[in-house]
């Protein structure tokens, strides 16, 4: 919904007519930066999740546990990653490229694991 808010800003209805131009530009900006934000905490959860599907998946045996102690790092990494954004912003531009190398690997191979398993 916060992306959605710049859309009605800047539609021009007549009830807008009250605020002005860089009125408008800042309040498209802070919805835009809510979402941001609104989403960094989405993923503290999906880290949660990540570690819990991690622990699942090494003690299943049925997907090797490498992929369990891969997703199990990368459910460590989303919740450290955003609350460096969230309390130490300054440091955010450093840790923030460290996720993705880890993340894409250990979210991918399941995926790949399961469809090579089902082709063989």
């Amino acid at each position: 919904m916060n992306l959605l808010m710049p859309m009605f800003l800047l539609g021009g209805d007549e009830y807008l007519k009250v605020f002005t131009a860089s009125q408008l530009r800042a309040l498209c900006h802070l919805s835009v930066k809510a979402c941001r934000y609104g989403f960094g905490m989405g993923l503290i959860f999906f880290g949660w999740n990540c570690l819990l599907v991690g622990y699942l998946i090494f003690r299943s045996g049925f997907l090797p546990w490498l992929i369990g102690i891969l997703m199990g790092i990368v459910g460590l990494g989303y919740p450290v990653n955003r609350f460096i954004l969230i309390l130490a912003p300054a440091y955010a531009p450093i840790t923030f490229p460290i996720l993705p190398a880890h993340a894409f690997p250990a979210e991918l191979s399941p995926c790949v694991r399961l469809l090579v398993r089902e082709l063989i």
